[in-house]
């Protein structure tokens, strides 16, 4: 029998996305790579924390350096637009 999805790990890694980009846009202002130990610290749960870092890779609001991550242009360019409306 094939298992369910586990829907409270997809809510919870969803969450922790926007967490994390919200941390991340905070800190491009002053400098834009976090560690990402750094990033993991501010969640309250660090193993989801760094699939919800790969997870934002993969869709390109987020780019991995070695052991630091920041936004890209185009999570700081979606934001700059949410918040012109």
């Amino acid at each position: 029998m094939e298992q369910q999805p586990d829907y409270v790990d997809v809510l919870a890694c969803a969450r922790l996305e926007r967490e994390i980009l919200r941390l991340l846009l905070a800190a491009s202002d002053d400098w834009p790579w976090l560690p990402i130990e750094q990033v993991m610290d501010a969640t309250d749960d660090p193993v989801t924390a760094l699939d919800a870092i790969a997870s934002l890779g993969e869709s390109g609001l987020l780019r991995r350096k070695g052991e630091f991550v920041m936004i890209t242009r185009a999570a700081l360019h979606f934001q700059q637009l949410t918040h012109a409306l």
